[in-house]
């Protein structure tokens, strides 16, 4: 039975990615940046008949099937109360980038895989993939974009990142991020971000997904001293230049969201709490399921809801990184409670 949209979410109501740009990935095109999104050699089939029958259902208030497992277990990917446009053709155009051009990565995630990953193609998938870029010629689009997302890969070392970043137009920039895994971030792309001087304020994130002992194993690859040392030169670099800011992006699994505390606790031993940053994201996983947190089991979701909850709720009021993650936890326990929901209706529709 398909998924309507759900009003009640107002401004979440509904995922307006495949109605602005196309997303440029490795292997090639995707209507938006989920991991699970389908992938498509060229970029014609942005208009073509997938794309179509993708828009037309959001126009409906029906929730696409390909759609779903995003929607209902994260949040809508690029959220909006109203869809921008009442068509099914959306001219091609990259004013919206989300762009990882190339799998150029040196960890083995375990929630990644080898169309992303070089690293992660060698260690699970025997080097069969090998490196891959996708050359599509951005350049004509770039004068027009308006927002950029930057990943991989681990885009700092793709050195083609440093042409598209001097392509971009900084007076039409409104929204920029480029997210690394911290092994590195090389001079020259840092001073060319600097040297952009965006009027937005732009994130520098780094990937970050539990203390030091859980985020080796889940990053294979990692070094966790090597990620805190390039947060603190990114950070000293950066300071006193207007709206560039340091971020950690937290990706919870429902491994993951257990180990949110000696996180914490490990951030403020390690990074100074500047107006700068580092500032904590959470990043909602749904895929792959055995990851996602919707598939969440009981021990975890009761030590997130308690134990981790309370120890929060008790320290958000007395420090700026304790009360963004408590609304982590907020967000999590909002997930998870809600999957959790849905099981117990579906159970009981079976049993009736």
């Amino acid at each position: 039975m398909a998924c309507k949209v759900d009003l009640s979410r107002k401004e979440n109501t509904y995922c307006i990615a495949p109605f602005l740009s196309p997303s440029v990935t490795p292997t090639g095109f995707k209507m938006c940046s989920a991991p699970c999104a389908k992938s498509f050699p060229t970029v014609d089939f942005w208009n073509g008949g997938y794309m179509k029958k993708i828009r037309q259902q959001w126009l409906d208030g029906i929730v696409p099937d390909d759609c779903e497992d995003c929607y209902l277990n994260a949040d809508a990917l690029i959220c909006a109360e109203k869809i921008p446009t009442n068509s099914v053709t959306v001219p091609l155009n990259f004013k919206n980038l989300y762009l990882a051009r190339s799998n150029r990565c040196d960890l083995a995630c375990e929630m990644c895989s080898a169309d992303i990953s070089h690293t992660y193609d060698k260690v699970h998938n025997g080097g069969k993939l090998g490196i891959v870029d996708n050359n599509f010629d951005l350049m004509p689009y770039l004068e027009e974009t308006e927002a950029i997302a930057i990943s991989g890969g681990n885009p700092v070392l793709d050195h083609k990142i440093n042409d598209i970043i001097n392509a971009l137009d900084s007076s039409k920039i409104k929204r920029f991020l480029i997210t690394s895994n911290g092994s590195v971030f090389p001079d020259r792309m840092l001073n060319n971000i600097i040297n952009k001087k965006f009027k937005c304020n732009s994130l520098l994130i780094f990937s970050i997904d539990g203390p030091k002992e859980f985020n080796e194993k889940a990053r294979l690859g990692t070094k966790q001293e090597r990620v805190y040392k390039t947060i603190l030169k990114v950070l000293d670099k950066i300071k006193g230049e207007k709206n560039l800011t340091v971020c950690i992006e937290f990706t919870g699994t429902n491994k993951s969201i257990k180990h949110l505390i000696p996180l914490y606790e490990e951030i403020k031993l390690n990074l100074p709490l500047t107006e700068q940053g580092p500032y904590m994201i959470a990043n909602k996983c749904s895929y792959p399921e055995h990851l996602g947190l919707q598939s969440t089991d009981e021990e975890t979701w009761q030590h997130l809801q308690g134990e981790t909850y309370r120890y929060f709720i008790k320290r958000k009021d007395k420090c700026r990184l304790a009360a963004e993650f408590f609304n982590m936890v907020n967000d999590y326990c909002y997930i998870v409670d809600k999957a959790r929901q849905r099981k117990i209706k579906y159970n009981a529709d079976i049993s009736s």
